[in-house]
């Protein structure tokens, strides 16, 4: 999936920051103007994955033609009753067709920018399109519900009308009846296809196939089986059953794994299997620094006494053949040797 560097975002913010305060006075005239349309339909894809991700709103028709420009904004929670906005004002694929376009920054930048740190329950996001005074046109929205502070999911088609569905023609793509087909599609998630998110303790995605170390705890999130269904789970190269996990009302699991301590260095995977679906996930587990010898040598704990004792050793003969030449040269005198002149 796409990725922005957090420098990217901050640049963004910087130079859409004029268009993003038109956005947010434009967006305070959703609940004033009357005759504002209810929101049409919205997907957000990945349909599933981490707060680190930066969303792609599909949007199920265009915007008016008299629309000079597109954004999307955060509502709900902790953010502001104006929302948030966390895709910057634009133009470029403005259309007055169905489009889609990528968020500026991520849900979890948007909640810093809103002042909170932690996601939690339901939220919505809306697409609004605008015109150069910011007379908001049309709006789309679609649910993001966070089960955890760091996984999101929002349901395909997640707006409250229906209504723009069948203008979108997804009708005719029913009709070209691709679910029965597509009942093989479970079992190609194995080979990649279905949406697959691996987060480290700090919520940090980490890619496909990711290299990780003994003991290190990782959250994985797929998606795609039956509501409610139990999943097992299954550690390979040498096989070990896990504990099962269950999916969520939406299909989701959320399982989370650590690395055993035991496992030896290599390539491995972790194999999630429901009534109709299995994922494969793949990660590698790093040799470890040392190899547990013991070379015999001692610890180095401290300097060593031996070059102490030599270094005082030698300090004392020197100072007694100083003393020595000193005295036989008349040049220092102790009490016994006489008074001193």
């Amino acid at each position: 999936m796409p990725r922005i560097t957090r420098t990217t975002r901050l640049a963004r913010r910087s130079v859409h920051a004029f268009g993003a305060a038109m956005l947010v006075a434009g967006a305070a005239l959703i609940g004033a103007a009357p005759a504002q349309a209810a929101d049409q339909d919205m997907t957000i894809t990945p349909s599933s994955g981490t707060n680190q991700v930066s969303p792609t709103f599909v949007l199920s028709a265009g915007c008016p033609a008299a629309a000079t420009s597109f954004a999307a904004m955060m509502f709900g929670g902790s953010f502001p009753a104006e929302g948030q906005l966390i895709g910057a004002p634009g133009n470029i694929g403005l259309s007055t067709s169905a489009f889609s376009f990528e968020a500026s920054i991520s849900f979890q930048d948007a909640a810093a920018d809103a002042g909170f740190s932690t996601l939690s329950g339901t939220y919505t996001a809306k697409a609004i399109c605008q015109d150069d005074l910011s007379n908001v046109l049309r709006t789309f929205a679609a649910p993001v519900t966070f089960s955890s502070p760091t996984t999101y999911t929002s349901p395909a088609g997640g707006g409250p009308s229906p209504t723009p569905s069948p203008s979108s023609s997804s009708s005719p793509s029913a009709s070209t009846s691709p679910s029965p087909s597509s009942s093989a599609s479970p079992s190609s998630s194995e080979s990649g296809e279905g949406t697959v998110v691996i987060t480290d303790a700090d919520g940090t995605e980490l890619g496909a196939n990711p290299d990780l170390v003994n003991g290190q705890a990782v959250t994985v999130v797929a998606d795609g089986f039956t509501a409610d269904e139990e999943v097992t789970v299954t550690l390979n190269s040498t096989p070990t059953t896990l504990d099962p996990t269950t999916a969520d009302a939406d299909g989701l699991v959320i399982y989370d794994f650590t690395v055993p301590a035991d496992l030896e260095a290599g390539a491995h995977t972790l194999v999630f299997e429901g009534a109709d679906q299995t994922v494969t996930v793949d990660f590698t587990v790093s040799a470890s620094d040392t190899d547990g010898t013991d070379d015999g040598s001692l610890p180095a704990t401290g300097p060593s006494l031996v070059p102490r004792i030599a270094l005082g050793l030698g300090l004392i003969a020197a100072g007694w053949l100083a003393v020595s030449y000193a005295r036989r040269h008349g040049l220092l005198r102790f009490g016994g040797d006489g008074d001193l002149r």
